[in-house]
Formats: C-alpha cells, sequence, structure tokens
C-alpha cells in the first residue's frame, strides 16, 4: 500500500523527537495512530505536519499555575542532586541529544516499519478461562486469543482468583497480562478495557508491583484519551494515581497540567494528592507523612514510595544533627509510621537491628542513610509514563 510522504516523514519526526528510552511507548501510539488513519481511509487527508502523539504532549504545563513554577524550582534541585560531582563527564543537554537523533535518524529507518502494520484486527476464537503470558514473536494466532465474551469470564476467573487468595500473585499476574495481550491484539479499547486495566492497577499496587502498574497506569491513560467519551471514565482515583507515580519518577514538571486540568475538581482523591503535592514542594514532611496515613482509596501504597524516599532523606538529616541514641518511638512519631515494628521494619533495610531493640545508635545509622539518600532520586522501571 502507498503511504503519503508526509506520513512517512511524521514516523521519522516521531523517532527523532522522542529519547530513545521513550521508543516503546511512542511506537504503541505510532502504530495505533498510523493503523486508525489507513481503515479509516483517512492516510491523505490528514495533516501530518501538525500531527502530534500523546508523548509529544506529555510535558506540556499550565503557564498560569504559581505551583508550576515550584514543581520545576524543585525538579532543578533533584536534576542537580542526581548529576555527578567529579565534573570529568560533561552530559548532554536536550538540544544536544536532540541533535544526536536527527543525525542518527538521517541514515536509519526507524525501528517501526511501516510494513509491518497489519491492518486488521485479530478476532479471537479461544475458549479458555486461563492462559499464561507469551510474548508475541509474530501474527497472533486466533485460535489462542480469547474474544472480548470469553476475556470477561477469564477476568471474572482470575480477580475470584486473586480475592480467594486460592492463587499466589505471580500467577495473577500472569493471567493479567495474557488477558492485556488479547485486548491489544484485537484493539479493543472500550469501556471494558478500561475496567480491565483500572483492575490491574489496584493489582499491582496491592502487591507492590512498580513496573506493572506503571504499564498499566500509562496505558489507562491512553485509553481515557482514546475517544471523548472515554475521558469522563476517568476517576479521581486514577489521577491521583498518576500524581503519586509522576512524583516517584521526579517528573514534576509533568503534575503541573494535571492539576491545571484539575481546577474545580470536588473528588476526595485529586484533592488529597494535589496537597501532597503542596506539601512536597513546601518541604514540610510532617504535613507529608500526615496526608500519607489519610490517603482514600489505595492512595497509601501509591504514595509508598514517595514516602519511603522522604523518610530517608529525612533520617539522613536526622542523624547529622542528633548526637547518641534515638528511640524508635521518635521515627513513630516524626515520620508518619503506625507501629514501632513498622519502624523497625524501616531501620532494618539499612542497618541490623534486634527484634526488641527500642532504640538506635545516630552515629550508625548515619553513614547508612547518607548513602542511601544518594540513591534515593534513582528510578529505574519498566513502562514509564
Amino acid at each position: 500500500m502507498s503511504l503519503p510522504d508526509k506520513l512517512k516523514k511524521f514516523i521519522v519526526r516521531c523517532y527523532n523527537d522522542v529519547p530513545s528510552e521513550k521508543h516503546p511507548i511512542m511506537e504503541v501510539q505510532l502504530k495505533e495512530v498510523v493503523t486508525n488513519a489507513i481503515q479509516s481511509g483517512r492516510q491523505f487527508e490528514i495533516d501530518w505536519d501538525r500531527m502530534v502523539l500523546p508523548i509529544h504532549t506529555a510535558h506540556l504545563v499550565a503557564d498560569t499555575k504559581p505551583l508550576k513554577r515550584k514543581l520545576e524550582e524543585k525538579a532543578s534541585k533533584i536534576q542537580s542532586k542526581k548529576a555527578p560531582t567529579n565534573g570529568t563527564r560533561r552530559q548532554p543537554t536536550k538540544q544536544s541529544e536532540a541533535e544526536l537523533r536527527r543525525k542518527r535518524f538521517a541514515t536509519n529507518q526507524p525501528a517501526l516499519y511501516i510494513d509491518e502494520i497489519s491492518l486488521e484486527p485479530v478476532v479471537g476464537r479461544s475458549k479458555a478461562l486461563e492462559k499464561s503470558y507469551l510474548r508475541l514473536t509474530g501474527t497472533p494466532n486466533p485460535d489462542v486469543v480469547r474474544p472480548k465474551a470469553y476475556l470477561k469470564k477469564a477476568i471474572k476467573h482470575v480477580m475470584d482468583q486473586y480475592t480467594s487468595k486460592a492463587r499466589p500473585y505471580p500467577w495473577v499476574a500472569d493471567q493479567l497480562r495474557a488477558i492485556r495481550q488479547d485486548l491489544t491484539v484485537q484493539r479493543i479499547q472500550d469501556p471494558f478495557a478500561i475496567k480491565v486495566y483500572e483492575q490491574n492497577v489496584r493489582v499491582a499496587l496491592e502487591n507492590n508491583d512498580m513496573g506493572e502498574y506503571n504499564q498499566c497506569l500509562t496505558r489507562l491513560k491512553e485509553l481515557y484519551q482514546n475517544d471523548l467519551t472515554f475521558t469522563s471514565l476517568e476517576t479521581g482515583e486514577f489521577t491521583a494515581y498518576r500524581i503519586f507515580y509522576l512524583l516517584y519518577t521526579n517528573k514534576l514538571e509533568d503534575i503541573g497540567s494535571i492539576i491545571a486540568g484539575s481546577q474545580g475538581c470536588t473528588d476526595e482523591a485529586v484533592i488529597h494528592a494535589i496537597k501532597v503535592v503542596n506539601a512536597l514542594v513546601a518541604g514540610n514532611r510532617a504535613l507529608l507523612f500526615s496526608l500519607y496515613r489519610s490517603a482514600p482509596n489505595l492512595g497509601k501504597a501509591a504514595m509508598k514510595q514517595v514516602v519511603t524516599r522522604e523518610r530517608v532523606i529525612a533520617a539522613a538529616a536526622m542523624t547529622k544533627t542528633t548526637k547518641g541514641t534515638i528511640d524508635l518511638s521518635f521515627f513513630k512519631i516524626t515520620m508518619g509510621f503506625d507501629s514501632i515494628e513498622q519502624v523497625r521494619a524501616f531501620l532494618t533495610a539499612y542497618i541490623a537491628l534486634e527484634p526488641t531493640q527500642d532504640s538506635v545508635d545516630s552515629a550508625q545509622l548515619s553513614g547508612a542513610f547518607e548513602e542511601a539518600k544518594k540513591k534515593a532520586y534513582q528510578v529505574d522501571i519498566k513502562g514509564q509514563i
């Protein structure tokens, strides 16, 4: 099939403009846009010179929000903390990275070949309730793909197994991945698909599986934006989760656009999430820890990584200024722990503690937390937003 030259240039532009580490996310979006255009016969009508993908607009922030400036300042401080201090290696700027990408793609064909775009979605014929996830290496076989009617039965079966604790989480996660794959190859992008991804987000959160959580949250955002009628399906619960994950991955600039779009929102989860952002930007850890304990829905699980990082930073500062022993009850009061057992579990990740120990030596903690603080802003999770 002959494609317009402008469409071909658009594909190349997508690879030029998007950092290589975000190509997997970009390719999913690109393939969907191009395929939909071809299937609808609009590939020659669309103004490809002005076309953008969701990933292109992910960093747009409302200019009118005072919070935006504070977020940018904090992001700048985080980047300076992450940068090497020996001065031996010059870090590439965004401009130089873009120039390198332009040069690279001037001679190399993009990884997403136009010929690979499938014009017809698969129509599944499988009736299996259970199916292990298997990475696709070619065209999906309809005999092992479940249609929507059977995916509805499969998700109910898997969730029943999960809630009854009949199967362990690794099995549940594998089954959910297979269900998501069947949705993808059949291009099922409707309220049912949204429900599946929402359930998967909650399950991943409950099991502290940040990789699966992030992949599902990213796809969920795309599904909400797929059609104007779906946008209204996004609840404050999942908006709050996105805010917390952006906090964790240090993408503070991106939060401004979400907050700007939430003006006038009365949802409890969104209001709570915005309070968390303000507390973090203001450096008010006491308020942050208090908000952590009162988070609605699964907000506490979604905030866990952020709160752990802030506890490490607070502990590093405290052990610098405090000499002698520190009671574990002090950690409980100042860092929002619910019990001394939680304090012990937190400290044990960095130093050795006796099961009944109720105080620690600040000198023993100081070195451990200073080292942990250096790694506090390092994030490496698949499928980042």
